[in-house]
């Protein structure tokens, strides 16, 4: 075998004769000369370098966006649960890591066009389904109408001692929230619906800690029972498409949820059925200058805001003195 020395004055005399570099490592025996004494790490760093640079940069970005639209949206859980089947658990799943920031980052960008005409939410009464139609349906203009809870028996039902009836300790109702529907904790440290309807009086009325949840109502007796006292909103055309699952958010004074963009299947609607919440929504970047930086208005008891949550950052606050119910589902 030759020598250090020897092998770089043959280096030296094929670079003389005009032996590119890439020439010289094609020969199987400098690779091995040039090897002699490295571990497999040493031999192979570029390749590993490279592996990592493209995993980092491109494979784990894809995969945690993937999961996060997979466990943590509406639409993921229904195809996830499509393809496990009624029976298998979903909450056995779950992601590392909460990629919502990534999911975010890699959203298709919005049609400025949508929102350039929008100055301020806007107010109704007495809707048609045909006005409503024509002119918010489907564009980013925010609507609150002040009497879409006609009929309704939701405002005097709702509270939190009705829904821990509707979900006991061990009930097959409270089973299916945990496995087959979504939680949303927020920023409020709860470990699932069974500590959340099981919660002290005093961690109730947030002798403890505040506290902002919500959670879908997907499945199973109960919704049936939840969707008694209430309709879809009548200046909602019931021709429309409309999502099966129903949310429902609670919580006491102060933030509610923090700023970010849904990712569901439609136009949301939202009804306010007690206390107050003050909406803040955002437009995302790319329109800013052509649309409304940002808008901010109160909804209180009887009204129903309409907005596009996927399009629209948004974040709610609960203001005044009352805990804060309300009832939302999509259309589309």
């Amino acid at each position: 075998m030759a020598t250090a020395k020897e092998f770089k004055s043959v280096l030296k005399q094929a670079e003389y004769l005009g032996v590119t570099e890439e020439q010289l490592n094609r020969l199987k025996l400098v690779r091995k000369i040039r090897n002699e004494g490295k571990n497999w790490q040493q031999q192979n760093a570029e390749y590993i370098t490279a592996a990592s640079v493209l995993f980092i940069a491109v494979v784990l970005p894809i995969l945690l966006t993937y999961c996060t639209i997979i466990f943590k949206t509406q639409l993921g859980l229904l195809l996830l649960q499509r393809y496990l089947g009624r029976n298998q658990t979903i909450h056995q799943f779950s992601c590392i890591v909460d990629s919502s920031i990534l999911l975010q980052a890699f959203r298709p960008p919005v049609n400025c066009s949508k929102c350039a005409g929008v100055t301020d939410i806007m107010y109704a009464t007495n809707l048609s389904p045909k006005e409503f139609l024509e002119k918010y349906a489907f564009n980013m203009q925010p609507l609150v109408v002040k009497d879409g809870q006609s009929n309704w028996t939701a405002r005097e039902t709702f509270s939190f001692e009705y829904f821990k009836g509707i979900y006991p300790p061990g009930s097959k109702a409270l089973n299916i929230i945990r496995n087959r529907c979504q939680f949303f904790p927020y920023n409020t440290e709860m470990n699932g619906p069974e500590e959340f309807f099981n919660m002290s009086k005093s961690r109730f009325e947030g002798k403890e800690d505040h506290w902002y949840i919500g959670w879908s109502n997907c499945a199973g007796s109960s919704v049936n029972e939840i969707k008694s006292h209430y309709q879809i909103p009548y200046f909602i055309p019931i021709e429309l498409d409309h999502s099966r699952i129903d949310w429902i958010f609670m919580g006491l004074p102060g933030l509610g949820a923090p700023m970010h963009l849904d990712l569901v299947y439609g136009t949301s609607w939202q009804a306010q059925l007690s206390g107050y919440k003050k909406w803040t929504l955002q437009a995302p970047p790319e329109c800013w200058g052509i649309c409304p930086s940002q808008i901010e208005f109160t909804v209180g008891p009887g009204d129903i805001m309409v907005f596009d949550g996927n399009r629209w950052f948004h974040q709610t606050d609960i203001v005044g003195d009352e805990m804060s119910v309300v009832i939302g589902s999509e259309f589309f």
